[in-house]
């Protein structure tokens, strides 16, 4: 399915819940704890979900033990309505420093993906990306851009 609907968030969030569980046992798909609070707020916004993401960190390049500062990344899932207002804001979005890179994912099983890359915890920057993106998304909610956009 191209496009999230209410019965996909459901699964969508009870697989979440479950991942954030102290017992679950996939330890590589557990969310990053320092994320969580701004996934669950994303998470509330109709016609939203929340697929990945990262906040960001400090990494070390594998050849030469370097330090270098990865960014935070969301994976987001919308509704047809959300991504025809988000296609009609995103530029908006882009343009903040904080925001690094906007992309469209077209997944191999159907889904079309938002893929927001920020500057995260590592560059001090995660609460003032997140509030960003947060409330674009709300104000994207709140829009009543066209009558067809439920369909």
């Amino acid at each position: 399915m191209r496009y999230l609907t209410d019965a996909e968030k459901r699964i969508e969030l009870l697989e979440f819940r479950q991942r954030c569980t102290p017992d679950w046992d996939g330890l590589a798909s557990l969310p990053d704890p320092a994320m969580v609070p701004y996934l669950l707020e994303l998470n509330r916004i109709p016609g939203l979900c929340t697929l990945q993401s990262c906040s960001g960190h400090v990494a070390v390049d594998p050849r030469d033990g370097s330090e270098y500062i990865t960014g935070g990344h969301l994976w987001l899932w919308s509704s047809r309505a959300m991504m025809k207002k988000f296609y009609s804001a995103a530029l908006g979005l882009a343009q903040h420093p904080e925001i690094e890179r906007l992309r469209i994912l077209f997944q191999a099983h159907g889904r079309e993906i938002v893929d927001i890359e920020f500057q995260g915890a590592a560059h001090g920057e995660l609460a003032t990306s997140m509030g960003i993106i947060i409330g674009f998304f709300t104000d994207c909610a709140g829009r009543d851009d066209e009558a067809d956009l439920t369909k």
